[in-house]
């Protein structure tokens, strides 16, 4: 049986403004990314998503080929090395590629705590409710792990679903609306598609990291940081926006 984890979202709404560097057992030591950077990937996923809603054409006859027309020339216009063909890998096949690599068994159900609060009643969930959530898991996973890898790789999947949150969340809900701007209507089944939505593009991110990591920790040279952040972030945001177009309840 798979061990509790026992959470509260509804802690004191001052643990918005406290440092999110949690002092445990996971030392900075190790890491690949500082805090700064890995607030950066959620920061250019909206940027890179934001270009996407507004400059593929989805109406096309074939949006699968101008979607990835449209990623490709972003690629090589920031000078990131992604290759974009097929569709984007869904939720479970980037959670499947996670699972795989995460060091210690019980990493994976901080992950499967986060699918299980978006999965319930998203509507009544604000950007605030969100953030206080992630930012108590963050710190719940932090003192419960000695795997520096698996906490970066959550704190990377935290950062992608926070900002993809703001990016999509109703004004109502302290989101900038962008579902609502580009969806005729709020249809009913809008909460399942932001559920789709944030968790696919999350997962992407977090898969893209785990496996850069991979590849940096056998590398003999050093890792450029910027270029991988934004590697991370265009995979991410290439997600989000297929969903969105994609998933059925959207």
């Amino acid at each position: 049986m798979k061990p509790q984890i026992q959470t509260a979202y509804k802690k004191k709404e001052n643990m918005l403004n406290r440092d999110e560097n949690v002092i445990s057992r996971v030392s900075i030591s190790g890491r690949l990314l500082t805090d700064e950077q890995i607030n950066l990937i959620g920061v250019k996923h909206n940027e890179f998503l934001l270009q996407a809603v507004k400059g593929v054409n989805w109406s096309s006859n074939d949006v699968n080929n101008d979607f990835n027309i449209f990623f490709n020339n972003l690629a090589t216009s920031e000078n990131i090395n992604l290759a974009f063909e097929g569709e984007p890998k869904n939720y479970q096949d980037n959670f499947d590629i996670v699972k795989s690599h995460l060091e210690e068994n019980n990493s994976v159900n901080y992950f499967e705590s986060v699918d299980s609060f978006f999965s319930n009643d998203l509507e009544g969930k604000s950007v605030k409710q969100i953030t206080l959530f992630l930012t108590s898991l963050k710190e719940e996973f932090a003192e419960n792990t000695n795997s520096v890898r698996d906490y970066e790789a959550f704190l990377v999947y935290t950062s992608i679903l926070k900002h993809s949150a703001v990016f999509w969340l109703p004004t109502d809900l302290g989101g900038e609306g962008h579902f609502d701007m580009y969806k005729a209507a709020r249809t009913p089944g809008w909460k399942k598609c932001l559920t789709d939505v944030l968790e696919s593009d999350g997962m992407s991110g977090t898969a893209g990291f785990i496996i850069g990591a991979g590849i940096a920790a056998a590398a003999t040279g050093p890792v450029a940081p910027i270029t991988f952040v934004a590697e991370i972030a265009l995979g991410a945001g290439a997600s989000s926006a297929w969903t969105w177009y994609r998933s059925i309840n959207c």
